[in-house]
């Protein structure tokens, strides 16, 4: 059921939305368009944080990377934004709070992955009160499930391995022969 402020929704809010996050350059928005964060607004996989009529904070889970018939344990949250210019830090928090509580009821029970950028933002998650996220990934003790619920992964990034990092870089295949290395955070 949609929240009484995310009933005044509109796609142009989503579209206003859209170019805010785009101006964000650590942001995966390969899969983000109108009609797909829609069409996800409809089926509970994305929540919009609203105050005063507009959208201040959104998060996104993305379930399409699962194979459809196999169910798996862990689902991506995807996106995760806060308008960090327009809000104080007291209102960060809450729509923080709000988003964190509002992905665990969407992940219905799975846990949750995320792919971050650079080891700074997977630190931030997996020491944030608001979301669930405790271990960034290792390739030596990464659950065998979560890795198979990515049938992007590649491998891990040989460099990190090399090095005995503390944490490991997956590469992901994100289209065609276009490969990325990510910092995974996940639910343990």
């Amino acid at each position: 059921m949609k929240s009484k402020q995310a009933s005044n929704l509109t796609q142009d809010m989503v579209s206003g939305l859209i170019k805010k996050l785009e101006q964000h350059h650590n942001l995966d928005l390969s899969r983000t368009t109108v009609q797909t964060i829609w069409e996800k607004y409809e089926n509970n996989l994305v929540h919009f944080a609203i105050r005063d009529n507009q959208i201040v904070g959104c998060c996104v889970i993305w379930n399409d990377l699962n194979n459809k018939s196999q169910d798996f344990t862990y689902i991506e949250l995807g996106t995760i934004w806060v308008n960090k210019q327009a809000i104080s830090d007291q209102d960060k928090s809450s729509i923080l709070e709000e988003l964190g509580a509002k992905a665990k009821y969407m992940a219905e029970g799975r846990k949750m992955m995320a792919f971050c950028e650079n080891i700074r933002l997977a630190k931030y998650f997996r020491n944030s009160p608001f979301f669930s996220f405790s271990k960034i990934a290792n390739c030596q003790s990464c659950p065998q499930e979560l890795m198979e619920s990515i049938p992007q992964f590649q491998s891990w990034v040989p460099e990190d391995i090399k090095q005995n990092s503390e944490y490991t870089r997956l590469l992901y295949l994100e289209e065609e022969s276009i490969i990325t290395p990510w910092y995974l955070v996940y639910e343990q």
